[in-house]
């Protein structure tokens, strides 16, 4: 791996000069930024209940229309329709969990919590364990039995290092607040 190559992922961007990813998992990460600057967007709107879901709309419209060849591909940088139904669904998942809509959704916050983690794990773990095992176990036992370990493993990560130390990079990544002498010299005396 060469220098250039590692620098360009660790911004994230990559794809777009198309440089090779680090990670094979990595090709997610053009279509990740993308919605976020999305969600960036909405936010600066403001985001509703009702704006969400009028965006969800017409977001899957769009998709529709990029697919039958009704808007310029180009649209297709912004719109993502080989993606968007899996953004959709999980807004709309989540619409659906925070207003209390259908409690049964509230069932899929704890898998939710480790995509994350087996996003990180899979790829390489898998590839290794199908090359090693792949001719001496049965594909579907393997692939089962793969499954099963992977999301322990994920619930692992979770549990034992994200959920511990999200607190500490809470409060790392927070704004703090002004010191008193600061205080002072912005507004002439001191705050209490």
């Amino acid at each position: 791996m060469a220098l250039p190559q590692l620098l360009a992922n660790l911004t994230m961007f990559q794809a777009v000069p198309d440089i090779a990813n680090v990670d094979v998992v990595y090709w997610t990460l053009w279509v990740e930024m993308r919605f976020y600057l999305l969600i960036l967007l909405l936010t600066w709107i403001g985001m509703t209940r009702a704006r969400v879901m009028a965006g969800l709309w017409i977001w899957l419209g769009l998709a529709f229309a990029v697919q039958a060849g009704l808007v310029p591909g180009v649209a297709d940088l912004v719109v993502q329709s080989e993606f968007a139904h899996y953004f959709i669904a999980g807004m709309a998942l989540f619409l659906l969990y925070k207003f209390g809509l259908n409690p049964q959704i509230a069932l899929l916050v704890p898998a939710g919590a480790l995509t994350y983690p087996l996003y990180l794990l899979h790829a390489h773990i898998g590839f290794i364990v199908f090359a090693r095992l792949g001719t001496a176990v049965d594909a579907h036992v393997l692939l089962c039995g793969l499954i099963v370990v992977m999301l322990g493993a994920a619930y692992v990560m979770h549990r034992f290092v994200e959920r511990p130390l999200a607190p500490a990079l809470k409060r790392l990544l927070s704004p703090r607040p002004a010191a008193p002498v600061l205080d002072v010299l912005v507004a002439g005396q001191p705050t209490r």
